[in-house]
């Protein structure tokens, strides 16, 4: 079974270009705020799902990144 969040929500981006980097990395962190993060947490996550998707455009585009 697939990790529930405590909020209910869940979002998939499509990755294929570098573009899709920046905008991982802010619905990752709005994504991480609304689930009640710390701001500086909430920035940590930003950073990590801006470094997976970098890693699909570079080695696996297209693909998709799920937040939960």
């Amino acid at each position: 079974m697939p990790p529930v969040s405590s909020f209910g929500a869940e979002e998939a981006i499509s990755v294929a270009e570098d573009a899709d980097v920046a905008y991982v990395q802010a619905r990752a962190r709005l994504f991480a705020e609304r689930a009640g993060l710390h701001k500086r947490v909430a920035w940590a996550v930003a950073i990590v799902a801006s470094e997976l998707a970098t890693n699909i455009v570079k080695f696996g585009a297209p693909g998709k990144l799920t937040l939960r």
